[in-house]
């Protein structure tokens, strides 16, 4: 019996692609990492500024509807919406917050402590209320003038930086303990540029450089503007940028 050359290879092709077609009939055809998110989020830090609001719910099998309350969002937004288009849009949004609240979900995480009404008269009630002798309002009428501390960080010269530049309204960075630094992962999508070469300790210059942005990007941009005009892709970027520059 003789067998035709052909036979063979076209019988492979034809399994070939009849197992792709199978598979992709069937939805179990995954070419990217981001289709691999149903069941597959174990943790807050599986999430992913990419995923949508679904894709989260569906990673840990949890009511959309649900995922909205706990977060805090508006019904006008769908569930098709990236976490990352999220940081601006929603007022002090952060994708850590959606981790954080899957963490809780999970029992990874505590969830924080609330302090209800009761409870908050019950305080008030028991807070002796403090009183003032003569010599001590002598002393609050005489200032002392406390020494200011020497910062242990000199911002890069061009970086646009000058001490005493916030604007007093409690905007800007939560102060870190001397001699300690910003760790990658608790970057925030409203800290700066700025802070984050003060508190993080890395050049302004290779920050900007690792992160694609312009040598004359304004310094005081918060990262979910940058994210929001599309300078910024996610603000998870700036978070592995920081932990490689903190490295070296």
């Amino acid at each position: 019996m003789t067998v035709n050359k052909l036979t063979l290879p076209i019988l492979f092709l034809l399994i070939f692609f009849g197992t792709i077609g199978v598979a992709q009939a069937t939805g179990n055809w995954v070419v990217s990492g981001r289709q691999m998110v149903a069941g597959g989020i174990a943790s807050g830090e599986d999430i992913r500024g990419w995923m949508s609001l679904q894709d989260v719910a569906d990673g840990v099998d949890l009511n959309v509807a649900v995922l909205y309350s706990r977060l805090g969002l508006p019904e006008t937004i769908t569930p098709d919406t990236a976490l990352k288009d999220l940081e601006g849009v929603i007022p002090d949004f952060e994708v850590s917050t959606v981790r954080d609240v899957i963490d809780v979900y999970l029992g990874i995480a505590e969830p924080e402590a609330e302090v209800t009404g009761d409870e908050a008269e019950h305080a008030a009630e028991s807070t002796p209320t403090p009183t003032t002798t003569p010599a001590a309002v002598e002393a609050m009428a005489t200032p002392t003038l406390a020494a200011q501390p020497t910062p242990d960080h000199t911002p890069l010269a061009g970086s646009g930086y000058a001490p005493g530049a916030g604007d007093g309204l409690g905007t800007g960075p939560t102060p870190l303990p001397p001699g300690e630094t910003l760790n990658a992962v608790d970057i925030k999508g409203r800290s700066t540029l700025q802070e984050i070469v003060d508190q993080a300790h890395v050049p302004a210059d290779a920050l900007l450089a690792a992160l694609g942005l312009a040598p004359d990007t304004d310094m005081h941009t918060p990262l979910k503007d940058l994210a929001a005009d599309g300078r910024l892709e996610e603000v998870d970027i700036v978070r592995t940028v920081v932990a490689e520059l903190q490295d070296q």
